[in-house]
């Protein structure tokens, strides 16, 4: 449920989301934003600007990604920051917030912001009607409080803008509550959510409530694969104090670079590579077990690809695409030294290196 106050307090569950928000741009920023390129960093569902203990909302989070890069070519490039939000007084005060931070930490000529008061669907027809070809990459971060203001409608639009990529909040456990209930507009919501009336049938047909929460999910995925066009989509699971799923994380690309970045941000959350975070725990929680053992992958690319002769890049797309992995390479050498691959290098090739990613692979 939306806080009904301007500024309201920020849980544990939205600082984790900001840390993979904040890791991913470190990473996206620079490889995005360079000499003669122009990007856009849009925060559909901006907010205030901060929350009541002084911690900075999105918004910041993103300007302070960019003014903090060290990278140089970052200035060379150009970028504008989108804020879209609803309520006119948290956009007032997202405002003022802004020109303060700024005063004392101007963006340079090639930055520009701008703060859109009004819907997130409304803001992004205005943008899509204008031409998002004259960007070189789009980041779209869509965080809605509800279920009814993201359709998937839109999300296709902006994944057909060039290289645009998506982190999405997939509000599970409103759009669970209220799933069986017979109100007016549930069926429309719902079908502009989904994309499609496919969710009717979870609603009859489901046994038990992970069963449901596993095929709202799938549901979801499948529908950013095949009806927005992603190649590659991978989700973040949020729970709350009671340690039930509140919502999931979404970022859909079609770049296979933005999701192995998107996949390091979030191994910075949960290093256990399950992607969970639970409020019940905190940030401060301790792993007990480390999933990023190199075995671990290399026994899932091996069963995949046994019998099979591929290519590095096969192995790597496999990785990116259908596991929570993104670092391969050591798994490869398992393999490689168990003499379960073959790998067919260029003469003087040094066992153990795969930096060509068209080189063959033999799986026994």
């Amino acid at each position: 449920m939306a806080p009904q106050s301007v500024i309201w307090k920020l849980e544990d569950h939205t600082r984790a989301k900001h840390i993979i928000l904040r890791k991913y741009l470190d990473a996206w920023l620079p490889i995005l934003i360079r000499e003669g390129r122009r990007g856009l960093l849009v925060d559909g569902f901006a907010g205030p600007g901060e929350y009541v203990g002084g911690e900075i909302g999105s918004p910041l989070i993103m300007i302070d990604a960019y003014q903090q890069h060290r990278a140089d070519s970052l200035r060379r490039g150009r970028v504008k920051f989108l804020f879209v939000e609803l309520d006119p007084e948290r956009s007032a005060h997202l405002q003022r917030k802004l020109r303060t931070h700024l005063q004392s930490q101007p963006l340079p000529p090639t930055a520009t912001y701008q703060v859109y008061t009004g819907r997130f669907v409304e803001a992004m027809t205005s943008l899509l009607a204008n031409g998002c070809e004259q960007y070189d990459a789009m980041f779209v971060f869509v965080d809605p409080f509800g279920y009814s203001h993201a359709p998937m409608s839109i999300i296709r639009d902006l994944m057909a803008c060039p290289r645009c990529e998506v982190l999405i909040t997939f509000m599970y456990q409103g759009t669970n509550r209220f799933l069986d209930l017979d109100y007016r507009t549930k069926q429309q919501h719902y079908d502009s959510l989904f994309g499609t009336t496919a969710w009717r049938t979870i609603t009859l047909d489901t046994p038990d409530a992970q069963t449901r929460q596993r095929r709202l999910h799938d549901l979801y995925r499948q529908q950013l694969l095949t009806v927005a066009g992603a190649r590659y989509v991978r989700s973040f699971c949020m729970r709350d104090r009671k340690n039930t799923t509140h919502y999931f994380l979404f970022f859909a690309t079609k770049h296979r670079r933005g999701m192995k970045e998107m996949k390091r941000a979030m191994w910075k959350v949960d290093p256990t590579g399950n992607f969970v975070f639970s409020d019940c725990t905190g940030l401060e929680q301790g792993f007990l077990l480390q999933n990023d053992d190199p075995a671990i992958l290399a026994q899932k690319i091996y069963n995949h690809f046994r019998g099979q002769k591929v290519t590095v890049d096969d192995i790597e797309e496999f990785v990116l695409a259908d596991t929570e992995f993104f670092k391969y390479k050591s798994s490869l050498s398992l393999l490689e030294e168990k003499g379960q691959i073959v790998v067919y290098g260029p003469e003087g090739r040094r066992k153990g290196t795969y930096s060509d990613l068209t080189m063959p692979v033999l799986f026994s």
